[in-house]
């Protein structure tokens, strides 16, 4: 018998104790969210700076690298401007159109043989026979402009 009264009183302790824990949670609760209006605006100014935050961040990294990107794009349009020009040869004795497109193929051009083909057309050759004392028109490109 006196177990029992032992257990219901520290049961009754616990309940009570359990029973102020939840009173003081849900006090709490209320006191946040209703009761106390000025710390629900606080939160909400400070979730609002914090996104403000991020979006400039994101704002500013992109414009970051808007900007770096033109700046190396005009960079490298400037370093790698070539322009095409014209001279003319005079063809001596054992030259042949393929010595020739060694000496003046680019990088603009994909292979000699198409260097040669521009040389044909270019000279109104028929084939690919040139002969000594002819003169012949040469495209060669240059970084400098002239």
């Amino acid at each position: 018998m006196f177990r029992m009264q032992v257990r219901k009183k520290c049961f009754s302790r616990l309940t009570n104790i359990r029973s102020a824990v939840i009173l003081q949670q849900k006090k709490n609760e209320c006191s946040f969210w209703g009761g106390d209006r000025s710390m629900k605006i606080r939160v909400k100014k400070q979730e609002s700076r914090v996104v403000f935050a991020i979006i400039s961040l994101i704002l500013l990294a992109g414009l970051m690298l808007t900007i770096s990107l033109c700046i190396h794009s005009t960079v490298d349009a400037a370093e790698t401007r070539r322009y095409k020009y014209y001279t003319h040869i005079l063809v001596e004795k054992g030259d042949s159109l393929w010595d020739i497109a060694g000496k003046y193929t680019s990088d603009e051009y994909r292979s000699r043989s198409q260097y040669i083909e521009e040389l044909c057309r270019i000279n109104h050759l028929p084939g690919q026979t040139i002969y000594a004392g002819e003169i012949l028109v040469i495209p060669y490109y240059d970084e400098e402009y002239k």
